[in-house]
C-alpha cells in the first residue's frame, strides 16, 4: 500500500500563537501563491491579483474533492478536503513542468 502524500508544499507552516479559525485571514498567509492561484483555475473561477479569504479557498479546495456546500449539509470533511489537495497538487505540479518546458 502507497503513502499518502504530506501536505508540505501545499500549505505554509502556521505561525506560532495564530488562530487559523479567523474569517480576515487571507489565502496567502496558509496556501502558497501557486497552489491557491491553480485552486481557482481548476474551480472555473477568475483568479484574483491578491490572495482571498482562507475559508474561501479552502471551500473551493473541499469542493475539488466533491463538497457540494448545500445549506444542509454542513462543513466539509477530511476526505473532500484531501481530495480536492491532491487535484490541486497535481494540476499545479503540471503547471509547473509545462512553464518551465515551454516559457513564455
Amino acid at each position: 500500500m502507497t503513502q499518502p502524500a504530506s501536505l508540505e508544499g501545499f500549505i505554509k507552516p502556521p505561525p506560532m500563537g495564530v488562530v487559523v479559525d479567523s474569517p480576515d485571514l487571507d489565502a496567502g498567509w496558509l496556501f502558497e501563491t501557486d497552489k491557491w492561484q491553480a485552486t481557482y483555475i481548476l474551480a472555473k473561477k477568475p483568479v484574483p491579483e491578491v490572495a482571498r479569504q482562507l475559508n474561501e479557498v479552502l471551500r473551493l479546495v473541499a469542493s475539488l474533492g466533491g463538497f457540494l456546500g448545500r445549506k444542509c449539509g454542513g462543513e466539509n470533511g477530511l476526505k473532500t478536503f484531501w481530495l480536492g489537495v491532491q487535484r490541486v497538487m497535481d494540476f499545479a505540479a503540471g503547471a509547473g513542468f509545462a512553464k518551465d518546458a515551454h516559457p513564455l
